[in-house]
């Protein structure tokens, strides 16, 4: 029995269909076929029938445009049986027209997807942070990284590609709008119904510290002027174990800072060196800790009275975003309220909410 191998590279993706049945490998037409399903090899055989096809080189085989059926071996048969698959031709990716160089990409994707959680995932990001590691590793171009990223176990490059194509703020007092209303409209219903002069704020993709450490200087401003026994507690959580870091380390540039009100610089900063320093009096406010939402839907040890997920639900398919927001929304207190970005809105999702004019407090997900 002659196995040839087949060196060649599928242009559309194919997927398995269903198992059909186990067949004795010394009775089929077969051919090696290696199978790669995400960052994985899968030796296989290409079985098909002899009568169906007038040319058997490895080839023809590929190219045929009949469904195919492939077998893996089977376990504890010593490699002599073969669990038959029917294979076609994945119709969602054929649409796409995908060429060699985005082929690669959605396999990328697909590990993305499986190490992060996200499901929608920008190409025209993707594309830009590759071209940052791959200029920043000496890879010659971004071909030859998708490769190693594809064919590695993950390492401390594709960290940095998930912290890329994840980090979605990079500058303090994003969505002034959304603030300005939080400060002047929202804030003075909370404490007009809150006794126990207690918050609880919760900033679930926290990023860099931009959005935590804004909130803090916010409360600071409105809640602790003179002699206030107010109690403010944040939590910040974010799935990049950098980001973390630097939010905790509290050191940024002057782009980085140049949308806060320069109360808030003057107040809440120390300038050295050209660097900002946010002062200790605001960093005792904030906890901070890994978290990834997609993949710890568990409720919190403790109530939030605000839940900030600005700008993260594009990253989510429909159904994987709504229930994250009903995940969430079970850490949320009596009358508190998930506060989305300036331009997001939920469809086909029911709630209720406290409406102002660019802001919206969704106080309940179902």
């Amino acid at each position: 029995m002659t196995q040839k191998k087949i060196d060649k590279t599928l242009v559309s993706p194919i997927k398995i269909i269903k198992k059909t049945s186990t067949k004795a490998k010394d009775v089929l037409k077969e051919e090696i076929l290696w199978l790669r399903i995400k960052n994985k090899f899968i030796k296989g055989y290409v079985y098909i029938n002899p009568n169906q096809f007038k040319n058997h080189n490895s080839s023809d085989i590929v190219n045929e445009s009949h469904e195919l059926s492939f077998g893996i071996e089977e376990e504890n048969t010593n490699g002599e049986n073969l669990n038959i698959f029917d294979l076609s031709v994945d119709s969602q990716n054929e649409r796409e027209n995908l060429g060699k160089d985005s082929e690669q990409l959605l396999i990328l994707k697909k590990i993305i997807q499986k190490e992060v959680g996200i499901t929608n995932i920008n190409t025209s990001l993707l594309r830009s942070a590759l071209d940052q590691i791959a200029k920043s590793n000496g890879y010659k171009n971004i071909s030859d990284l998708i490769m190693m990223l594809i064919e590695n176990p993950i390492n401390d490059i594709h960290q940095k590609l998930f912290d890329l194509v994840t980090m979605n703020d990079s500058c303090f007092y994003r969505d002034k709008e959304i603030f300005d209303e939080f400060i002047n409209d929202e804030l003075p219903f909370h404490i007009a119904s809150n006794k126990e002069k207690v918050i609880n704020i919760w900033s679930a993709a926290c990023a860099g510290g931009y959005e935590p450490y804004t909130i803090a200087m916010i409360l600071s401003e409105e809640l602790l002027r003179g002699d206030s026994d107010w109690s403010i507690n944040i939590y910040a959580s974010d799935l990049s174990k950098s980001a973390v870091k630097f939010a905790r380390e509290g050191v940024y540039d002057l782009s980085q800072v140049s949308n806060l009100p320069k109360k808030y610089i003057k107040n809440y900063f120390i300038k050295k060196g050209g660097k900002f320093y946010i002062k200790e009096n605001i960093k005792k406010l904030i906890k901070f800790e890994e978290r990834n939402l997609a993949n710890h839907p568990e409720p919190m040890r403790h109530k939030f009275d605000y839940i900030f997920l600005r700008n993260v639900l594009y990253y989510f398919d429909a159904i994987q975003a709504k229930g994250i927001l009903k995940a969430i929304s079970k850490n949320l207190n009596e009358g508190g309220g998930i506060i989305l970005g300036l331009d997001e809105k939920l469809t086909n999702t029911k709630f209720l909410c406290r409406q102002h004019e660019k802001l919206i407090v969704y106080n309940k997900v179902y």
